[in-house]
C-alpha cells in the first residue's frame, strides 16, 4: 500500500479549498475592523492609550542617533540604539497593558469564568486531585533533569556555594546546618497523580548526589523528608491550596531539625527557657496558589482552608521574637515565615524559628525573607555585617533552610561572601 504523504495531502486540500467571492473580503474587513476598532475604542475611553505619534517616538530621534554615533562610534552606537529601541518597545507594551480599559474590564470576569467554571489552570498553578493545587515550577523541579546535571554557570552551583559558606562560617568557629525543605509535590504526590506512591518522598534526580556531595565536603545537611512522610500518617502536612506546609508539617520539620542539632552539633548548649505553645487559634484563609489562580475570587470558589495555629510565647507570656544574642541563627524563606508573618494570612509568632526555639528551649535569632531563598538571607546577613551589625556575634550554629525548588530554580550568587574582616 502506498504511504500517505501528509504534506502533499495538506497542500492538495488547501489548494482545493473554495470560498464564495465575498468571504475573503468579509474576513479581511473584520480583521482590520478588530485591530483599529479596539485601538479606537480604548483611545476614546482613556487618554493614556498612545496614538500613532506615540508609536513613532519609539525610535531614537535623529539628534539622539547623531549624539550616540559621535560618542561611541558607528559600530557600538548600532547596538546602543538597538537596546534603546527595544527598551522603548517594552515600556510601551507595559503601558498599554496597564492602561487598557478593555483589559481592566474583561480580565477579571474572563479569569473568573475560566478558573471558576471551567477549572482552568495556568503555567504557575497546576490543578491536582481532590481540589489540591500545586506550584508548577516546584513540580518541574521534581520532574525535570537533576539540578546538578544542568548548566550552573550563571546561577551558581549550590554545592560550591554552600561549601564556601560553610568554610567562611567555620573560620569564625560557627557550624552551618543546611536544610532543603521538600516542595509539596514531593510529600503529597498522590494528590497530583493517582499512581504516585504515598508512602515515600519524591525527590529531584540530583537529591541524593547533592546530599552526598555536601557530606563529602563536611557540610551538615538535614533532610526532613522522612519526618514529613511519617507525620503525614496523621493528616496533611502541606496546605491543599497553598505552596507551604501546614502547622503540623512545620512542627514535624522543627522536631527533625532539633533532633539533628542535638545529634550532630552536641556542643550546642542545652537550653532551659520555658517557651510554651499558646492556645490554638482557628484561621481561615485563601492560600497563595488559590490567589494566583483566582486573584479576586478565591474565597467565592471555596478555595479558603482552615488551620489550627499556635503561637509561641516566652516564659513571661510575651509573643516569641528573634533574639540577636542567641547562639543559633536561622536563615529562612517563606517556609520559615508562613506562620510568623501576619501579612501572609496564617497567623503570627508561630513560625519555624519560634518552634525550633521552643524545642531547643533557648532563644533564636532569625533572618527571613520571602522569595529568593537561594541567596536573599545570605545577602542580608552580609549586608548587616558590612554596616557593622554583627549578627554572627556569639553564634555557634547557623541553620540555613530554603525551599528545595531553589536548587533547580534559584540564583545562588556565588559572588556573595562574608566580609573577610568579620570571618
Amino acid at each position: 500500500m502506498k504511504a500517505i504523504d501528509r504534506e502533499k495531502q495538506a497542500e492538495e486540500e488547501i489548494g482545493h479549498t473554495t470560498f464564495s467571492r465575498g468571504v475573503p473580503l468579509f474576513l479581511s474587513t473584520l480583521l482590520i475592523a478588530l485591530i483599529f476598532g479596539v485601538f479606537t475604542l480604548e483611545r476614546l475611553q482613556s487618554d493614556s492609550v498612545p496614538l500613532v505619534d506615540d508609536l513613532l517616538h519609539l525610535a531614537p530621534s535623529a539628534h539622539d542617533i547623531s549624539d550616540t554615533v559621535a560618542r561611541e562610534g558607528v559600530r557600538k552606537s548600532f547596538f546602543s540604539l538597538n537596546r534603546a529601541l527595544l527598551g522603548n518597545m517594552e515600556r510601551l507594551a507595559s503601558d498599554l497593558e496597564r492602561s487598557s480599559p478593555l483589559r481592566k474590564t474583561l480580565l477579571a470576569p474572563m479569569n473568573r469564568y475560566l478558573t471558576g467554571y471551567l477549572g482552568a489552570q495556568n503555567a504557575d498553578v497546576l490543578r491536582g486531585r481532590d481540589g489540591w493545587l500545586f506550584y508548577g515550577p516546584a513540580v518541574a523541579h521534581l520532574t525535570g533533569p537533576g539540578f546538578l546535571s544542568t548548566d550552573l554557570t550563571e546561577r551558581g552551583d549550590p554545592v560550591e556555594v554552600l561549601t564556601a559558606f560553610h568554610e567562611q562560617l567555620a573560620a569564625r568557629g560557627i557550624k552551618l546546618v543546611v536544610a532543603p525543605l521538600p516542595v509539596k509535590a514531593s510529600i503529597h504526590p498522590e494528590h497530583l497523580s493517582g499512581g504516585a506512591p504515598a508512602d515515600r518522598a519524591i525527590q529531584s534526580a540530583s537529591h541524593e548526589a547533592f546530599l552526598a556531595a555536601l557530606d563529602a565536603r563536611g557540610v551538615l545537611a538535614c533532610d526532613v523528608s522522612e519526618a514529613l512522610i511519617r507525620a503525614k500518617a496523621k493528616g496533611p502536612v502541606y496546605l491543599a491550596r497553598d505552596s507551604h506546609w501546614t502547622p503540623e508539617g512545620m512542627h514535624a520539620a522543627a522536631e527533625s531539625l532539633q533532633a539533628f542539632l542535638r545529634e550532630r552539633v552536641p556542643e550546642l548548649p542545652q537550653g532551659d527557657m520555658a517557651y510554651r505553645a499558646g492556645t490554638p487559634q482557628s484561621i481561615e484563609h485563601a492560600g497563595d496558589l488559590a490567589v494566583m489562580l483566582a486573584p479576586e475570587d478565591a474565597a467565592r470558589y471555596g478555595m479558603n482552608e482552615s488551620i489550627r495555629h499556635q503561637a509561641v510565647e516566652g516564659p513571661d507570656g510575651a509573643p516569641w521574637a528573634p533574639d540577636p544574642s542567641s547562639k543559633v541563627l536561622l536563615l529562612g524563606d517563606s517556609f520559615a515565615n508562613v506562620f510568623e508573618l501576619e501579612g501572609m494570612g496564617w497567623g503570627a509568632h508561630g513560625g519555624l524559628a519560634a518552634w525550633l526555639s521552643l524545642l531547643l528551649r533557648q532563644p533564636l535569632d532569625a533572618i527571613t525573607q520571602n522569595g529568593d531563598g537561594a541567596h536573599a538571607t545570605r545577602q542580608r546577613l552580609i549586608q548587616a555585617l558590612q554596616r557593622g551589625e554583627d549578627r554572627l556575634a556569639g553564634k555557634e550554629v547557623v541553620v540555613f533552610v530554603f525551599a528545595a525548588r531553589e536548587l533547580s530554580l534559584g540564583d545562588w550568587k556565588p559572588e556573595l561572601a562574608l566580609p573577610a574582616e568579620v570571618r
